[in-house]
């Protein structure tokens, strides 16, 4: 999967994926591209479901600093 705007990239392949009825955590391996720099990192996506609908969302990071400073 790649997603780009603007100057930047970020291409994510899915590690793994583990879901119940309420929850899903998918572990992803990310690299971004930026201004000819790049950045890999790795992320857990966690997501809460209601009636089939991600309700809520959180993300964690490695280097959760990395991230948005590079982005910036």
């Amino acid at each position: 999967m790649e997603e780009q705007a603007g100057r930047w990239t970020i291409e994510a392949d899915i590690h793994d994926v583990v879901a119940n009825d309420d929850h899903t955590i998918a572990l992803i391996n990310a690299s971004g591209n930026r201004d000819g720099r790049s950045l890999d990192y790795r992320v857990a996506e966690i997501h809460h479901i209601r009636d089939g609908k991600v309700t809520q969302r959180w993300a964690f990071s490695d280097d959760t600093s990395a991230i948005p400073d590079f982005f910036s």
